[in-house]
């Protein structure tokens, strides 16, 4: 009987370790299961800090250099005209230099490929001739414009304030760089 009692008791042994082990793989396949359904984080999120500065310069120091003579707005002033302003005529400003384009490349070998312009008059203000681009010594070209404002009357007299402006679209290149870029200058007419 001992010997029967033994397997008995060997017999229910086995029967709980086997209900353990059950039991924990049960429970480890549920925690299995829950650990797929959250995330770990391991690969669903990624971030980096990678400093990068970007310095920006002036008109005048960029490869294509753009500088205002005349400075932004370019301001018509009636004692400062070419031709006096009188009863019947606008106070004229001949070839005013509005812009003026020069080459900061290494290489010095920027070239203008195309160039465009546009321009509002607004009021008392005209634009006698069209913008051009003239090259001129060292730089890649000035841009010109004759403008004339309005007389207000009489002899000598004044001019009306005006206002427009004048925007230039060009496109340079030196054969591996290319540069396209828009200027507006105001134009503003301002009585004495």
């Amino acid at each position: 009987m001992a010997c029967c009692t033994f397997r008995v008791g060997a017999l229910l042994a086995t029967s709980k370790s086997m209900r353990l082990r059950t039991r924990l793989g049960l429970a480890l396949l549920l925690v299995g299961c829950g650990l797929l359904l959250v995330s770990s984080g391991a690969f669903d999120s990624v971030s980096a800090d990678r400093g990068v500065e970007l310095a920006d310069t002036s008109d005048s120091n960029a490869l294509l250099g753009i500088s205002y003579p005349e400075g932004r707005p370019v301001e018509l002033r009636s004692s400062e005209s070419f031709l006096n302003c009188f009863i019947f005529s606008d106070c004229w400003y001949l070839s005013t230099e509005v812009i003026v384009l020069s080459d900061n490349t290494d290489n010095g070998g920027l070239s203008i490929s195309n160039v465009s312009f546009d321009s509002d008059t607004g009021r008392n203000l005209t634009i006698a001739s069209e913008p051009t681009l003239e090259q001129s010594g060292l730089n890649l070209g000035d841009v010109t414009v004759t403008f004339g404002c309005r007389a207000s009357g009489g002899l000598g007299s004044d001019q009306y304030d005006g206002s427009g402006w004048v925007e230039m679209n060009v496109v340079a290149s030196d054969g591996n760089t290319t540069i396209e870029t828009v200027r507006r200058v105001s134009i503003e007419c301002i009585p004495d």
